[in-house]
Parts: C-alpha cells; sequence; structure tokens
C-alpha cells in the first residue's frame, strides 16, 4: 500500500507539518493534487516535490533541463501527440521506449504509445514545468489549434475500423477500476475530447483525444 504523498514530504524534509496542512486545505479548495499544492504555495520547488511523488508510486524521476534527447528518438513520437498527450520520448531501455510524464495517472497514455508505435513504452516522472519547457524545447511552441488529422496514440479512424475504439473503451474502464474512480467523465471541448476520472472526490484529467472520436467514446 502506498504511503500518503504527505506523509513522504515531511519525512524528506521537503514540507513542514504546518506547511502540509496549509496544502491539504489549498489543495481541497481548488481542486488540485497535492504536489501542485505544496508548489503553487512556495513551499517545495517543483523537482524536490516531482522526486518524492515518483518515489510514492514507483516511477524513476527524470530532470528534463539536463541531458539531451537524440533526434531519432524525437520522430518517433509525432510532436502532435507529444503535446496534445504531454509525453517526451527520452531513452530506449531494455527493449521500451521511456518517455517523461508529470501526472502519474498518465500512464494511460503510455499504453495508448503502445499501440501507435508497436513497442513497450515505459515511464518517468518529470515536473509539469519542466516537461512543458522540455516539450517546446524539443518540439517546437504549439499554435493551440487542432490536429489536422491526428488520432490518439493507438486509436485509428472510427469510420474505418471499431476495434481499436473499443480498445481504448475497455482500457478506459479498466484503469479506472484500478484506480479505484467512482466515475468516467467523457467531454468534448471542440477542439478535444478530455477522459476524466473522480478519484477520492476530485476529478481529475487523464487523457486526451481528438474531437472525430467523442461520439464512437460517448
Amino acid at each position: 500500500m502506498k504511503r500518503p504523498l504527505g506523509e513522504l514530504l515531511v519525512e524528506a524534509g521537503a514540507i513542514t507539518e504546518e506547511g502540509l496542512r496549509e496544502a491539504l486545505a489549498f489543495q481541497r479548495n481548488r481542486g488540485i493534487g497535492l504536489a501542485e499544492a505544496v508548489v503553487q504555495l512556495g513551499h517545495a520547488d517543483e523537482g524536490g516535490v516531482t522526486r518524492v511523488l515518483a518515489r510514492q508510486q514507483g516511477l524513476p524521476f527524470v530532470d528534463l533541463d539536463r541531458g539531451q534527447i537524440s533526434e531519432s528518438l524525437l520522430e518517433r513520437v509525432p510532436a502532435e501527440v507529444a503535446r496534445t498527450q504531454g509525453i517526451l520520448p527520452l531513452v530506449e531501455r531494455d527493449g521500451a521506449l521511456v518517455v517523461a510524464i508529470d501526472d502519474p495517472l498518465k500512464r494511460i497514455v503510455a499504453e495508448e504509445l503502445e499501440f501507435l508505435l508497436g513497442t513497450p513504452v515505459a515511464c518517468a516522472l518529470a515536473g509539469p514545468a519542466a516537461l512543458a519547457r522540455a516539450l517546446e524545447r524539443h518540439y517546437g511552441a504549439t499554435d493551440g489549434g487542432p490536429p489536422s488529422d491526428g488520432v490518439s496514440p493507438g486509436v485509428e479512424d472510427a469510420g474505418g475500423d471499431e476495434a481499436p475504439v473499443v480498445r481504448l473503451v475497455m482500457r478506459t474502464f479498466r484503469d479506472a477500476v484500478a484506480m479505484r474512480a467512482s466515475d468516467i467523465h467523457i467531454e468534448s471541448h471542440g477542439a478535444r475530447v478530455a477522459v476524466r476520472y473522480r478519484i477520492d472526490g476530485m476529478l481529475r484529467e487523464v487523457a486526451e483525444h481528438p474531437p472525430h472520436l467523442a461520439s464512437a467514446l460517448i
């Protein structure tokens, strides 16, 4: 059983007991994660908090402000997919592509990416701001518009073959159960379809897909 993140942050000296109480209240009021609340309040830096969160989740931590990524690896993940899903390829290790994510719940994205690339995908955890900087550095700034004809990793056009969409729906249910979610929300926001889980009373976005998949997913 995972130990509470707050307990681990205090144990690591990243935050005081008083700071933790403040962060927990701040988190509840704004519906955000504890790690984000701690950083926003200035109790600890993003890197330190992410290191502790990675340890709690059993994921390796990666500092994206250091090191280089080969062009061949970057080319394996299309820019639209990397920006939309918030993932960054890092290295190939033991036959798997290791990608950076900024939220442990995004491990579902790694499973989708396996369908797209046909290779095992493993995750490492990075800070949200660090990942945003790295994505802009390696893939360029996004224009904020929808992909021209992109599809979510591992999902083919719903009009051509429904099997990939069925697999996506089944995986969404499976992961929701594994994460002890009480609700699954599929929300169409014009240029994207967001999938959110309600976990411990809070909605957390775990994935997004192109708008043409909305009706098929629902």
